[in-house]
This record gives structure tokens, C-alpha cells and sequence, in this order.
């Protein structure tokens, strides 16, 4: 629908000025004269979605001057800008509208998405008598919360959000960790997105009450065509629409990736529910931490793919670990093992089947668990939802689960 047929130029211009301030375009393009022939088109009223504006102007220079500031235009005639807080809409509205048919268009302005989307569907369409230029621009959907902000936000997830630990503890963090914080709006948050980086491997974590919304901010956030993304982590409805969305356009050209088929639930460690008493080491076991000539073989047994294989490395050599090593064999040999991240996660806990049934595994979680406790760390762990063994233990051990469950979607290089 046309929303210029329902509205006064100035009564959609203060709507917009309150309700959606980054459609600048649309405000300035209201105000120019019948001549530029304006056409304002949404998926729906008066809930919306998606604003799409289409208008004429003769040249680039005349296009410059009214509504943006790009160099890079060259001359054309009919000029489309695409606003929405859902891409899916706003493919449909594109659709619908048949704007995107029209052979006077020479510019698409939106999110690289829906830029991406629109080209794709000119080509489908077989409609590209004049080669059209698409422009990407970032529109404001995902916001990069300032580091000034970060106490304050550790304090309001500290109270209303007690499952995104692994943020508290990225907060605390060195630079060095390269830590950004996405939000899909300020101060009233649905979705957060962390990125941080363990060596050369950037790990991304989505927390959000609205999966729409978190697919939304995360595609905003360019963040999953980061090619040195190694690990993501969220709701797994969430990695699939960004699969199905995002990575798999035919334009999407970045890390290629694999959903893990079960889901896993979050365990947070508190002391007030612990139930099980350390017990004594057996005869012919000793505790350690895992020996350097040892790492790689270690490294080995988590995860098929290298890049996965070298964040491992990387957890070993400078996080806390723990490991049992057979003395009756000459070199002792590691047999039961768990290592940690700099988030304080518990990774790749492991025992060797022949050793399994002594309570080793435990032994080394109790073990971690007091040596994380004590760099004032708050341990955390994932366990998939079908092993129902490991998830008694840990609870036993004080480890409480909390929040939803979470899917991961791993780098395949």
C-alpha cells in the first residue's frame, strides 16, 4: 500500500521522527515537490514493518544535495530506499509492490541484506535492460553498545538476565580480548550479541527473548561474515534462520558453517547446591595440569576441524585445565581431562574408556571448578540435553541449570 493515501506528508513525517528516526531519507524526500513523484509503500498499516520509498530526480548531483551525501552516484532517474526491522518482509513488500521491476531504476539504498535480496530478484527476473547499481548501507538496526555503558549493563544482567554469565565475565576481560557488545536497541534490550576473540578464533554468543529479533540484529551487525569466526553460540532456531537467510544466499561469500544437531542446556555453578564430597585420588592416578607434550594429542580428540582443533590448543595454554595421568605407564599417560575458556566454560571433558567408571571425570571437575573459583571466575558449562548421566553429575558438583537451551554452529574452516 501506498502510505502517502492514508497519511498527510506531516503527520507521517512526526510518526516517523518518533517512532523510527533513522528513515532520514523518507522525512527529507516528503518534503520535496510533486515533481520528484514520491511513492512511500508499507507491508502493512498501521503496524509496520516496511517502509519502502521510491522517487525521481534527473540527476545525481540534484540527488546529492536533498537527500545523502555519496560521491559514488552516478546520473539516473527513479532512486529506492528500503527500511524494515524484518528482512523477510521486506522482500515480500519489494515483491509486491513491483518496484523492483521498474526499468527507470537505476539505485537500491538498504541493509547489505535486503540490497543483496533485491539484486537477486532482478536477476531472477530477468530484468536488468539498464545494469542497475545496488549500495549496501548500514542502517542503524544493531547497536554497539559503548564501553561507558558496560557497568551499567553488567548490573541490569546481574538482576533481570541471570543466564548471560558468559557477558559478565566477558566484561571482565582484558582489550585484548577484542570485545564488542551488539544490542537490537538501547536502553530497552531483546537481544545482545558478544563477540570476543580467544587468540586468532572470535567466538560469538546470542542471548534474546525475540528470535526474530536476534536474527534481525544479528544480521544488522555484519558479525557472522567474519571470517575468523570459529564458534557461535544461541538459540538454535536462531542459527538455522541465519543459515537459511544469511549464509546460504548465493551472494554470501564468508565462512562456511555446521549446526550441531542436538541442543545443549546451560549449567551455572553455585556452591549452596552442592551435594557430592571430593574423594580420594586412586592408586596409580595422579592429578595435574595437562603436560605441553601432550596438547596437541588432546587438541585432537575435541573436534575434527582445525580451526576448532587450534582454539583448543589455545584454551589449553592459557586457561586453567586439569588432567589425571596414568603412572604405571612410562611416560604417564593423560586419561581423564577438562579444560576451560577465558568465559570460564568447561570444555572437551574427557575420559579414556578404559579408565571410565572410577570417577575420574568427576575428580577433575571438582578440580577446575576450585581453581576457577579461585581467579573469582563463576564456572559454567553446556551438556547436551540427551546425556543425562553428565547433567547428574554436574548438578551433584553444585552446577545448576539455568536459562535456555543453546545450539552451536561451528566453522568448518
Amino acid at each position: 500500500m501506498d502510505v502517502k493515501t492514508l497519511l498527510s506528508s506531516q503527520e507521517l513525517k512526526d510518526s516517523l521522527d518518533k517512532h523510527w528516526p533513522d528513515t532520514l531519507e523518507i522525512a527529507r524526500a516528503l518534503a520535496l515537490g510533486e515533481q520528484y513523484d514520491v511513492h512511500l509503500f508499507a507491508d502493512s498499516w498501521p503496524h509496520i514493518t516496511t517502509l519502502i520509498l521510491t522517487y525521481n530526480e534527473g540527476s545525481a548531483k540534484s540527488m546529492n544535495n536533498r537527500l545523502c551525501t555519496s560521491s559514488c552516484l552516478t546520473a539516473f532517474v527513479t532512486g529506492v530506499f528500503i527500511f524494515s526491522t524484518d528482512a523477510s518482509k521486506s522482500v515480500s513488500t519489494l515483491e509486491k509492490s513491483g518496484i523492483i521491476t521498474d526499468f527507470k531504476i537505476s539505485i537500491v539504498l538498504g541493509s547489505p541484506f535486503n540490497s543483496l535480496l533485491s539484486f537477486n530478484m532482478l536477476k531472477l527476473n530477468f530484468c536488468v535492460p539498464m545494469m542497475s547499481t545496488i549500495h549496501a548501507i548500514d542502517l542503524p538496526m544493531a547497536i554497539e553498545i559503548d564501553p561507558t555503558k558496560r557497568e551499567e549493563l553488567k548490573d541490569f544482567l546481574y538482576r533481570h538476565w541471570p543466564d548471560t554469565v558468559e557477558i559478565v565475565h566477558a566484561l571482565t576481560l582484558s582489550d585484548g580480548h577484542s570485545i564488542h557488545l551488539f544490542a537490537d536497541s538501547w536502553p530497552h534490550v531483546t537481544t545482545l550479541i558478544l563477540t570476543y576473540n580467544e587468540g586468532s578464533a572470535k567466538q560469538v554468543f546470542i542471548f534474546t527473548t525475540d528470535a526474530s529479533q536476534g536474527v534481525l540484529t544479528l544480521e544488522k551487525s555484519g558479525i557472522i561474515a567474519d571470517l575468523e569466526i570459529s564458534l557461535v553460540i544461541g538459540d538454535k532456531e536462531i542459527l538455522q534462520r541465519a543459515m537459511d537467510k544469511i549464509i546460504s544466499d548465493p551472494l554470501y561469500v564468508g565462512q562456511k558453517y555446521h549446526i550441531c544437531e542436538e541442543v545443549a542446556a546451560r549449567f551455572i555453578y553455585n556452591a549452596s547446591f552442592v551435594t557430592m564430597n571430593k574423594k580420594p585420588l586412586p592408586a596409580g592416578y595422579k592429578l595435574d595440569a595437562i603436560h605441553s607434550s601432550d596438547v596437541e594429542l588432546i587438541a585432537s580428540k575435541w573436534h575434527p576441524y582445525d580451526g576448532l582443533k587450534r582454539l583448543m590448543i589455545h584454551y589449553i595454554t592459557n586457561y586453567p585445565n586439569v588432567a589425571i595421568y596414568d603412572t604405571t605407564r612410562e611416560p604417564p599417560q593423560p586419561i581423564s581431562w577438562v579444560t576451560s575458556s577465558g568465559l570460564g566454560a568447561l570444555w572437551h571433558l574427557y575420559t579414556v574408556e578404559e579408565h571410565r567408571g572410577k570417577g575420574l571425570g568427576t575428580l577433575v571437575i571438582q578440580e577446575i571448578t576450585e581453581k576457577l573459583l579461585a581467579e573469582g571466575v563463576t564456572p559454567l558449562t553446556y551438556i547436551q540435553l540427551s546425556k543425562k548421566s553428565s547433567q547428574s553429575i554436574f548438578a551433584k558438583l553444585g552446577y545448576v541449570r539455568t536459562g535456555s537451551v543453546v545450539a552451536f554452529m561451528d566453522a568448518l574452516q
